[in-house]
């Protein structure tokens, strides 16, 4: 395995969503290939408890079918951890691990918390980067394995839904009642078809205690980017062809900058600070 020890402000990274289908996985691994471009290595860690997707954005189908997130809970020590980690088709420095399609549906509830916490800890000991791609459920063990791997930075993936900023808002309440604070949260509001107003979200995002968002980005609805995932490529890696998949592409740009701690003017996605009443 290569490793190159670059130096990074902000070593590990949450993302996650309290919604399904929201593109985090997408979101979580495209990002993790631009920190490869920056001479980066780095991982994703899939911490859901249904079959990852990981290894289908990098193109790993049928590639180390016994290696999966399954196995490296059950290894005994760090080597075997490990090489449970696959690295991508296209790209030496970056690896991923979830869970395999080959793993049985019964074992997909058999997190042990602590055994998480120590695959993660072997990851940030090895990795330059860690991104761990986890849901936003605190009933789940992966979630408090992330949340307790003390993350520097945290992308909390949204939509048009004003259903779902609801539902975030009781997420807000829990985690009072824990007292656990969300370190640097950037929200991107994803597959964006400007369905919800901006007065809306900043008016509900003032009442938040435990989440407090210091960056907002949209990302529009491509098909492109479907299509690049169907052919097994990273649309991070694409050249973008027109106004909006360059739009699309600087945004990224800008996301990397503010998780590596390289900005101190951060992007604001409203044109007034958003303040608590």
């Amino acid at each position: 395995m290569l490793l190159v020890k670059k130096t990074l402000l902000n070593k590990v990274t949450i993302v996650t969503s309290p919604i399904e289908q929201s593109g985090k996985t997408t979101i979580a691994n495209n990002l993790a290939y631009l920190f490869t471009k920056k001479g980066y290595v780095t991982c994703v860690i899939e911490l859901n408890r249904y079959i990852g997707t990981s290894p289908y954005l990098n193109d790993n189908i049928d590639k180390d079918k016994d290696k999966s997130l399954k196995t490296a809970i059950e290894g005994n020590d760090e080597t075997l951890i490990l090489r449970n980690f696959i690295q991508s088709s296209h790209n030496e420095a970056l690896f991923t691990l979830s869970l395999r399609i080959s793993n049985d549906l019964s074992d997909l509830y058999k997190y042990n918390k602590e055994q998480l916490e120590k695959i993660v800890k072997i990851a940030v000991n090895k990795f330059d980067k860690v991104f761990i791609d986890v849901p936003m459920n605190y009933l789940d063990n992966g979630f408090i394995a992330s949340i307790n791997s003390s993350p520097e930075q945290t992308i909390l993936i949204m939509d048009n839904n004003i259903v779902n900023w609801h539902k975030l808002k009781l997420y807000d309440l829990f985690f009072k009642q824990i007292k656990y604070s969300f370190p640097k949260v950037t929200c991107i509001i994803n597959k964006d078809e400007d369905m919800i107003t901006d007065s809306f979200i900043k008016e509900i995002v003032s009442s938040f205690e435990m989440i407090k968002i210091n960056n907002f980005y949209k990302m529009p609805f491509m098909k492109y980017i479907i299509k690049a995932n169907n052919e097994g490529i990273l649309f991070s890696d694409l050249i973008p062809s027109n106004k909006k998949e360059r739009t699309l592409s600087k945004t990224f740009d800008s996301i990397i900058e503010d998780i590596e701690g390289s900005r101190e003017v951060k992007k604001k996605f409203f044109s007034k600070k958003i303040t608590k009443r």
